[in-house]
């Protein structure tokens, strides 16, 4: 993982247009809410949009503390401790995805299914890297 200088870089960079699809802008919760709730949406307009809040603010809460306990691990061991050794890359990966413990198990799969294709991309890039994949055009 490369030392970020500021948090302020790492917005800005998550933030660029040309790395999102136009599908990515849409809220999770929204697109849920509109294409598979549209009923309830109708119906029960408030309970809709309450449990929509419910779920995107939990979501909130697990990326946040996702990425803090990951990137504050990994700021420690190197800034703190000095420690520049490959199994630290395990520790802020398992300190981190212990916060998958703040989603209902219900949205376990589908976080699965989420951080699978990033670890897949993260694999390849790095096997780009050393030269054992060729990158496609």
């Amino acid at each position: 993982m490369p030392h970020l200088a500021s948090g302020s870089d790492v917005w800005a960079a998550a933030c660029t247009a040309r790395t999102r699809l136009p599908w990515q802008c849409i809220p999770f919760q929204a697109a849920r809410l509109l294409l598979f709730r549209r009923k309830q949406l109708c119906e029960q307009p408030v309970d809709a949009l309450r449990s929509a809040a419910v779920a995107t603010l939990r979501s909130s809460l697990f990326l946040t503390t996702y990425a803090c306990s990951v990137w504050a691990t990994h700021c420690f061991t190197h800034s703190v401790l000095r420690l520049h050794a490959p199994w630290l890359i395990f520790l802020c990966g398992a300190l981190g995805g212990s916060s998958i413990f703040i989603e209902p198990s219900s949205r376990r799969p589908e976080l699965a299914l989420y951080t699978f294709g990033h670890a897949v991309r993260s694999f390849c890039n790095r096997m780009v890297e050393r030269g054992l994949l060729r990158r496609s055009s």
